[in-house]
Protein backbone atom coordinates (compact mmCIF):
# COMPACT_ATOMS: atom_id res chain seq x y z
CA UNK A 1 0.00 0.00 0.00
CA UNK A 2 1.25 3.66 0.98
CA UNK A 3 4.98 2.32 -0.66
CA UNK A 4 7.31 4.67 -2.39
CA UNK A 5 9.44 4.22 -4.92
CA UNK A 6 12.92 5.82 -4.80
CA UNK A 7 12.73 5.69 -8.49
CA UNK A 8 10.26 8.29 -8.90
CA UNK A 9 13.10 10.56 -7.47
CA UNK A 10 14.87 9.80 -10.91
CA UNK A 11 12.35 11.53 -13.16
CA UNK A 12 13.94 12.35 -16.70
CA UNK A 13 11.05 13.88 -17.52
CA UNK A 14 9.92 17.58 -16.32
CA UNK A 15 6.37 16.95 -14.59
CA UNK A 16 3.52 19.81 -15.51
CA UNK A 17 0.98 21.12 -13.52
CA UNK A 18 -2.52 22.25 -15.14
CA UNK A 19 -4.28 25.40 -14.21
CA UNK A 20 -7.32 23.03 -13.29
CA UNK A 21 -7.99 20.26 -11.36
CA UNK A 22 -9.16 17.04 -13.64
CA UNK A 23 -10.80 14.58 -12.02
CA UNK A 24 -9.34 11.19 -12.81
CA UNK A 25 -12.43 8.48 -13.32
CA UNK A 26 -12.21 4.51 -12.39
CA UNK A 27 -12.49 3.57 -16.83
CA UNK A 28 -15.28 4.15 -18.21
CA UNK A 29 -17.30 4.69 -14.99
CA UNK A 30 -18.75 7.34 -12.76
CA UNK A 31 -16.10 6.51 -9.89
CA UNK A 32 -14.23 9.55 -8.69
CA UNK A 33 -10.75 8.08 -7.91
CA UNK A 34 -9.03 11.48 -7.25
CA UNK A 35 -7.65 14.51 -9.14
CA UNK A 36 -5.04 15.25 -10.98
CA UNK A 37 -1.68 16.51 -9.36
CA UNK A 38 0.51 17.18 -12.20
CA UNK A 39 1.07 14.67 -15.32
CA UNK A 40 3.88 14.16 -17.97
CA UNK A 41 3.93 11.78 -21.20
CA UNK A 42 5.08 9.18 -19.27
CA UNK A 43 3.37 9.29 -15.85
CA UNK A 44 1.04 11.67 -13.40
CA UNK A 45 0.56 12.18 -9.47
CA UNK A 46 -3.35 11.97 -8.17
CA UNK A 47 -4.83 13.15 -5.00
CA UNK A 48 -7.29 10.42 -3.96
CA UNK A 49 -9.22 10.05 -0.46
CA UNK A 50 -8.34 6.08 -0.65
CA UNK A 51 -4.51 4.78 -1.23
CA UNK A 52 -3.83 2.99 -4.38
CA UNK A 53 -2.60 -0.23 -4.55
CA UNK A 54 1.11 -0.36 -5.48
CA UNK A 55 1.56 -1.88 -8.53
CA UNK A 56 -2.20 -2.12 -9.57
CA UNK A 57 -3.00 -1.58 -13.01
CA UNK A 58 -5.55 0.54 -13.47
CA UNK A 59 -7.89 2.22 -16.60
CA UNK A 60 -7.87 6.27 -15.76
CA UNK A 61 -10.01 8.38 -17.56
CA UNK A 62 -10.22 12.16 -17.93
CA UNK A 63 -12.61 14.77 -18.83
CA UNK A 64 -11.21 17.36 -21.16
CA UNK A 65 -12.24 20.80 -20.11
CA UNK A 66 -12.44 21.96 -23.59
CA UNK A 67 -11.38 19.52 -26.49
CA UNK A 68 -8.03 19.55 -27.02
CA UNK A 69 -6.83 17.85 -30.74
CA UNK A 70 -10.53 16.29 -31.70
CA UNK A 71 -11.03 14.48 -27.70
CA UNK A 72 -12.86 15.48 -25.14
CA UNK A 73 -11.16 12.84 -23.00
CA UNK A 74 -7.98 11.06 -22.28
CA UNK A 75 -8.24 7.25 -21.18
CA UNK A 76 -4.88 5.83 -19.94
CA UNK A 77 -3.99 2.37 -18.28
CA UNK A 78 -1.48 3.18 -15.89
CA UNK A 79 0.28 1.08 -13.08
CA UNK A 80 0.38 2.79 -9.33
CA UNK A 81 4.16 3.06 -8.95
CA UNK A 82 3.73 4.53 -5.36
CA UNK A 83 1.33 5.91 -2.64
CA UNK A 84 2.18 8.36 0.18
CA UNK A 85 -0.48 9.87 2.55
CA UNK A 86 -0.75 13.52 1.95
CA UNK A 87 0.13 16.26 4.12
CA UNK A 88 -3.28 16.73 4.91
CA UNK A 89 -3.70 13.16 6.56
CA UNK A 90 -7.34 13.09 4.77
CA UNK A 91 -5.51 12.47 1.50
CA UNK A 92 -3.17 10.31 -0.23
CA UNK A 93 -0.80 10.99 -3.75
CA UNK A 94 -0.08 8.54 -5.74
CA UNK A 95 2.41 8.19 -8.63
CA UNK A 96 1.51 6.24 -11.86
CA UNK A 97 3.21 5.06 -14.87
CA UNK A 98 1.42 5.61 -17.78
CA UNK A 99 1.39 2.58 -20.17
CA UNK A 100 1.75 1.75 -24.01
CA UNK A 101 -0.71 4.37 -25.24
CA UNK A 102 -2.38 4.46 -28.96
CA UNK A 103 -1.25 7.54 -31.43
CA UNK A 104 -4.67 9.30 -30.72
CA UNK A 105 -4.28 9.12 -26.95
CA UNK A 106 -0.53 10.06 -27.14
CA UNK A 107 -1.69 13.32 -29.59
CA UNK A 108 -4.30 14.12 -26.87
CA UNK A 109 -1.91 13.54 -23.81
CA UNK A 110 0.58 15.75 -25.44
CA UNK A 111 -1.30 18.34 -26.17
CA UNK A 112 -2.72 18.76 -22.99
CA UNK A 113 0.45 19.42 -21.51
CA UNK A 114 1.39 21.56 -24.59
CA UNK A 115 -1.63 23.79 -24.49
CA UNK A 116 -2.77 24.04 -20.43
CA UNK A 117 0.78 22.67 -18.62
CA UNK A 118 3.06 24.66 -16.68
CA UNK A 119 6.40 23.32 -15.44
CA UNK A 120 7.11 22.52 -12.07
CA UNK A 121 10.14 23.80 -10.13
Amino acid sequence: MAEKDSSAEKRQVARRQLPFYLRIFDGMGSHVLGHLVDISPHGLMMLSDEPMAVNGEYRLRMRLPVKIAGGDEIILVAVSRWCRQDSDPDFYVNGFQIEDMDDETRLLLNSLVEEFGFQVL
